[in-house]
């Protein structure tokens, strides 16, 4: 009886632990296994770390397209009233000097300056940065009042003094920096500032409606007429004058040179120009030296800005195969002339038009005479010297028609001829009727020659003696 009590009470447990189990299998309390759970933990930070890179590049790109929205906003509100301007304008200047009329309101740097004539008076519109540090104000003057009639914040947070206002071409760029000049002859303006938070740099092109081919300006991408007289050394002096030596500018005299003394006038020596302009912004006062009883005019200060780029260094040099080649250094025509080239005693020599191609330079002495035919010619000075002295006479014009690089060139000396150009001796009304180009050489008149020449851009010039050198 003990035993069956015994096996029933077994046998009611069994049940009631099987019954259990099914009720946890129910309920899906059974719980995890190691390996399960070590597998999860292995799957889970894989997973939320892909989710996060893909959270933080999300937000990274959010900023960054919010930095550029943040950048072009000044750009595109800059442009909406700067391209306006421009167009409008019938005359600018980039000098804070300028006069009738003066430029409208004042900041801490002036930018550019803009007038044109409206129904009741002249309007005109200036930009400046400041007063605010990292502001770019535009502020209009109209119906002919020197009273800001409005004052605009066009741009914030821009880099102090990165505000430029650039001018195409040059010339007209240096006309700009003397005062008011006409935007006839200006093909662009090109208005760049720099973000200082981010460094993100704009430029705004604009051009003035006024703008035609025949008005003395040059389309984009064409080369421009330079001033008069460019001298592109970087080492001063660039400009030397003794003795009663005078040189007059019909236009601008443009000296590359940083430091002090890019001329230097000495004894009696005399320099005239209509404008003399320096690339030593910071101490233009000090870009001519004078000794003696030496004079320039205009006197004081000469205008500054940033040095003139070579407006010639990209010609296409003329072809030295198929002409003829002659090389006993006598004169025959048009040609490669492998010797010097030389004319000397009484000899006159009228020279047929066509391209000079000259190796070894060409000498002028004596009482030889040297004149151009009709239709004008070309000197490519590949080597030598050009030495043009004596007691002769020299009339050279430059070829009406290609295959001169450049319209109105007359002598392009290359850059790596250092040797410089002699334009000297005793003789009168010596005349180069077109341009002289000589980027690595000097062009020196001496003596007490007269000499006219249509414009030079060279390394630098000299002159001395009693001669007197006219350029333009």
């Amino acid at each position: 009886m003990l035993w069956r009590r015994i096996q029933l009470l077994v046998e009611r447990g069994a049940s009631r632990s099987a019954w259990c189990s099914r009720c946890a299998r129910a309920h899906g309390e059974e719980g995890f296994t190691l390996i399960e759970l070590m597998i999860v933990l292995v799957i889970l930070p894989l997973v939320i770390g892909g989710v996060s890179v893909a959270i933080i590049t999300s937000l990274k790109d959010s900023n960054g397209v919010s930095g550029r929205v943040s950048d072009s906003s000044s750009a595109q509100i800059t442009s909406a009233s700067y391209v306006r301007d421009v167009q409008s304008a019938a005359s600018i200047t980039t000098t804070a000097s300028a006069s009738s009329p003066p430029p409208c309101g004042s900041g801490t740097v002036f930018v550019l300056g803009l007038s044109w004539a409206g129904t009741v008076g002249n309007t005109v519109v200036s930009y400046w940065e400041g007063p605010t540090s990292g502001d770019l104000v535009r502020i209009a003057c109209t119906n002919g009042s020197p009273t800001p009639t409005g004052t605009d914040i066009v741009a914030h947070g821009l880099s102090p003094s990165s505000v430029t206002a650039a001018i195409t071409p040059p010339g007209e760029a240096i006309k700009a920096a003397a005062g008011w000049t006409a935007t006839a002859g200006i093909s662009s303006v090109i208005l760049g500032a720099l973000e200082s938070a981010s460094a993100f740099n704009f430029d705004l092109l604009a051009s003035p409606r006024s703008w035609t081919p025949t008005s003395g300006g040059v389309e984009g991408g064409g080369t421009p007429t330079p001033p008069p007289l460019v001298l592109l050394g970087s080492a001063s002096p660039v400009l030397t004058c003794s003795g009663n030596g005078q040189i007059d500018v019909s236009g601008t005299v443009a000296m590359n040179p940083t430091g002090n003394g890019s001329a230097t006038l000495s004894g009696n020596a005399d320099l005239t120009a209509t404008q003399i302009y320096t690339a030593d912004q910071a101490n233009p006062s000090n870009a001519i030296s004078t000794s003696g009883n030496a004079t320039y005019s205009p006197s004081g200060t000469p205008s500054s800005g940033p040095a003139i780029p070579d407006p010639y260094q990209s010609l296409v040099a003329p072809s030295t195969t198929g002409p003829p080649i002659y090389t006993d250094g006598n004169y025959h025509g048009p040609g490669v002339y492998q010797n010097t080239l030389s004319l000397s005693g009484q000899t006159n020599i009228t020279m047929a038009s066509g391209t000079y191609v000259l190796e070894n330079g060409i000498s002028l002495s004596g009482q030889a005479t040297l004149t151009s035919a009709s239709g004008g010619v070309f000197f490519y000075v590949t080597g030598g010297s050009i030495n043009l002295s004596g007691n002769g006479k020299v009339t050279l014009e430059p070829m009406s028609s290609p295959p001169a690089p450049a319209p109105d060139l007359l002598i392009w000396q290359v850059s790596w001829d250092h040797q410089a150009l002699g334009l000297s001796g005793n003789g009168s009304g010596n005349l180069f009727d077109g341009a002289i180009y000589a980027p690595g050489a000097q062009v020196g008149g001496t003596g007490n020659a007269s000499l006219r020449v249509g414009s030079v851009v060279a390394e630098s010039i000299a002159c001395s003696g009693n001669g007197t050198t006219t350029v333009g």
